[in-house]
């Protein structure tokens, strides 16, 4: 029979198939094993709504990756409570560096507007002296090697070299134009933003609970102009604001807000930001073994490494340069403010657009910048020529809006160079202390012509001397007083 043939001929092949299957799924768990420790994370796509990199909040669905690794520590910090009386524990959440405080009586509006001045002259003059934007047409730029590594680095980069109007935010009822930088106070000038939105849906009590991201809402109040080339005009005609941060503490801001342990500042663990970029880090730029339920998130000096590693085009808009962002030599801004003094800033706009029950609201007030120590706790286990390189990296926002690397470097670990520049100082003489020091040895100097002098004398001398003697023997020879032989000189 032809059946049982093929039967027998089956189950041959049945511990074939088998083994077959069995290797195939070991190959399975052992490459699934490999990928979940040194590959991707696991992931599946799902729909949402997320702010995409162009747009600052364009309301577009996209597939966004949801990364799965169980691995991960799910933090839920329990800081101190506050006991009450029945026993119980509030937990508290620590706050920011941005802390109320009373505010100080802002400058007058005379000095905060000869500020802006200055500001806008240093954006623009050094938009002329690179040669970048649409002013750089009225002054011929410096050719020398400043200017030309400034060229090739911005060529090197990909960066952008015309205006990034979708980035905008534009309120057409109050002729003013914003470019939200993000940690540089973006949140904060979005909200005021909301205030003055057309649908007037909004206040002060209400902006404080957004059910959403600020710009996301921002984008759907306020939208696009009607077109690209409507955006020039608008930016000339009203006035066009960008608020900046220092580079070196706005990295700092950046990877404690999205990168560092959470139970360090008693936050929420971020899972996009840790699986987009921590784990990477730490896979990629870490130099020493780190032991404790912290060891799987970057350190600072590994974020630097990674930034330094990587060209500017990639960067996340969190860390991204104010220019690659905002354009500034492109877009004709005519307000610039700084983070570091943001409430007298938003004293001066407030007063300049009218809208001060609306924007100066002293509730406002709190200590924008970094404290001195945390700056100094991070940057100083960063050696100062990493540092320096960092600073050529965002040399280009560095100089137009003025700031200064100098006190950050000081704060890194110095290396050779710098220890002997240290052990080396010069020394400072009093002048007033070295004149008197001069006078008292210029008098014990003999001149030559002193000497000179001098020797004339001594000689006259002599010849004066010798010719007494002369005389003297003569006379006591004659009277016999003096053997003839003896000179009366040796006598004397």
């Amino acid at each position: 029979m032809v059946f049982p043939g093929v039967v027998r001929r089956a189950l041959k092949l049945v511990p074939t198939i088998l083994q077959a299957l069995a290797l195939v799924v070991f190959l399975h768990v052992v490459g699934q094993g490999i990928l979940s420790r040194f590959g991707s994370a696991k992931y599946r796509f799902s729909k949402s709504y997320q702010t995409s990199g162009l747009g600052f909040g364009s309301n577009k669905v996209q597939k966004v990756i949801k990364y799965i690794d169980k691995n991960i520590p799910r933090y839920s910090p329990k800081p101190k409570g506050i006991k009450l009386k029945k026993g119980k524990n509030i937990t508290t959440r620590s706050t920011t560096s941005t802390t109320s405080t009373t505010p100080l009586p802002p400058p007058d509006i005379t000095v905060l507007e000869s500020e802006q001045k200055q500001r806008l002259k240093t954006l623009h003059s050094s938009c002329v002296k690179y040669g970048i934007g649409s002013n750089s047409q009225d002054t011929p730029k410096l050719l020398n090697q400043d200017v030309e590594e400034m060229e090739a680095f911005l060529v090197k980069q990909n960066l952008p070299n015309r205006p990034m109007w979708q980035n905008l935010i534009c309120s057409k009822e109050h002729k003013l134009s914003f470019c939200p930088v993000y940690k540089a106070a973006s949140t904060f000038i979005l909200k005021k933003f909301l205030l003055i939105a057309p649908s007037q849906k909004w206040d002060k009590d209400s902006v404080k609970h957004l059910e959403t991201q600020a710009n996301t809402l921002a984008r759907k109040e306020y939208g696009y102009l009607d077109s690209w080339d409507a955006y020039p005009e608008f930016t000339s005609n009203g006035t066009s604001i960008i608020f900046v941060r220092h580079p070196f503490e706005r990295i700092l801001s950046a990877f404690k807000d999205k990168l560092e342990d959470p139970s360090v500042k008693g936050g929420k663990f971020n899972e996009y930001y840790y699986n987009k970029y921590g784990r990477r880090i730490v896979m990629h730029y870490r130099k020493e073994k780190i032991t404790g339920p912290s060891f799987k998130y970057p350190r600072f000096s590994e974020f630097i490494d990674y930034l330094l590693d990587k060209d500017l085009r990639y960067d996340d808009e969190h860390w991204a340069p104010f220019y690659k962002e905002c354009t500034p030599c492109h877009v004709n801004y005519t307000f610039i403010g700084h983070f570091e003094t943001l409430y007298w800033d938003m004293h001066l706009l407030a007063n300049k657009l009218n809208l001060v029950d609306k924007w100066d609201d002293k509730t406002d007030y709190f200590q924008s910048s970094t404290y001195l120590k945390v700056s100094q706790e991070y940057f100083g286990g960063i050696d100062r020529d990493v540092i320096r390189k960092l600073y050529n990296r965002y040399k280009i926002d560095f100089e137009l809006f003025g700031y200064s690397p100098e006190d950050y470097i000081k704060m890194g670990k110095p290396g050779p160079e710098d220890v002997i520049k240290e052990t080396e100082p010069e020394i400072e003489i009093d002048k007033s202390l070295t004149n008197g020091a001069e006078n008292k040895i210029n008098d014990e100097i003999v001149k030559p012509e002193d000497i000179q002098i001098s020797g004339i004398n001594y000689s006259n001398e002599i010849k004066e001397t010798a010719n007494a003697n002369s005389d003297l023997q003569a006379l006591l020879t004659e009277e016999n007083l003096l053997a003839p032989g003896i000179n009366v000189g040796d006598k004397i």
